[in-house]
């Protein structure tokens, strides 16, 4: 198994986290007032050029996004409206980042995977939304969660498929090689 940039913390982290001014917070705040209508793909993709956290990604991914991620208007949401807007509302990324029991259960069973499965982590090596403290909890063996590797990729941040897919692609790559170098795979000739 091979988690990158995974989505999890303790419940003390997040009593923690809920109780300061942290990047969660900030987030959530964002997500709900950013601005979600351009007349055009190619203004909204200029906005993203310019903005965090869109102009840290990799031109290639930003180009996708703005294809994939965005609708043509009018929508349910803003059904006087013309232009495009996320694919996704505010509350519902607003809600994305509030909603934690899952996190909370993949943690859990983290700690019954490691012993059987060899799990891999890849990190971001920029703690620029996940505070190392909740990284560290991730991949604590003392809460029984032992990787058996875990890869920081130079330069990214927690958007580490996005800001950089080549080096996210070669720590799987790097992982991949380790895991599976030694074995033989043999295929039945049909001659």
């Amino acid at each position: 198994m091979i988690l990158v940039e995974p989505t999890m913390m303790t419940r003390e982290i997040l009593k923690n986290a809920l109780e300061k001014d942290t990047h969660l917070i900030r987030a959530v705040e964002v997500a709900r007032k950013r601005k979600d209508i351009w007349p055009s793909r190619e203004a909204a993709r200029e906005y993203f050029s310019t903005r965090l956290p869109w102009r840290r990604w990799d031109k290639r991914v930003l180009d996708l996004y703005t294809e994939h991620a965005l609708y043509d208007l009018p929508t349910s949401t803003y059904p006087d409206k013309k232009g495009v807007t996320f694919t996704i509302t505010r509350a519902q990324e607003a809600g994305s980042m509030s909603h934690h029991e899952d996190g909370f259960d993949a943690l859990d069973i983290l700690q019954s995977i490691c012993p059987v499965l060899p799990v891999h982590t890849v990190f971001g090596e920029h703690d620029d939304m996940v505070p190392v403290e909740t990284q560290e909890a991730i991949v604590s063996v003392a809460e029984g969660r032992r990787m058996k590797s875990i890869v920081r990729v130079a330069g990214a941040g927690h958007l580490v498929v996005q800001e950089d897919p080549c080096g996210t692609a070669l720590a799987i790559w790097g992982i991949l090689q380790g895991e599976y170098a030694q074995v033989t795979i043999r295929v039945p000739s049909h001659l």
